[in-house]
């Protein structure tokens, strides 16, 4: 005696059996792939931990005693963290905008705007 799951796809009914290729043969490629896509999300949902409410987590970090245990601390040098600043620096200078303030924009306007004039009176 072997054992089967009933399965049903829509308005059909199939009787699997892992034994028996020809059961899993005979059911459409659609229905099939329906089937796998469940399969799959029941494969997934066996893997995934569900997540703990947040009065639970809020109640375990209360009962702690002492500050929250982190993961483990990585203590920079002062090497490193000049090296940090200056790849900081260096990236930074590199996403500059080009793009002239409107101030700026007008003290040139008013300084070529004065040389004209004062070009135009010389000569």
């Amino acid at each position: 005696m072997s054992d089967y799951i009933e399965v049903k796809i829509g308005n059909k009914k199939y009787q699997l059996d892992a034994s028996d290729a020809q059961s899993i043969r005979d059911i459409p490629w659609s229905d099939r792939k329906q089937l796998i896509e469940i399969l799959t999300a029941i494969k997934q949902a066996d893997h995934i931990k569900p997540k703990e409410p947040p009065e639970k987590i809020e109640q375990k970090l209360l009962e702690q005693e002492g500050p929250p245990k982190l993961g483990p601390t990585v203590k920079a040098n002062d090497e490193d963290i000049d090296a940090m600043m200056n790849r900081l620096i260096m990236e930074s200078g590199g996403r500059r905008n080009n793009i002239p303030e409107k101030g700026q924009v007008y003290k040139w306007l008013g300084v070529t705007v004065l040389v004209i004039i004062v070009l135009s009176r010389l000569f």
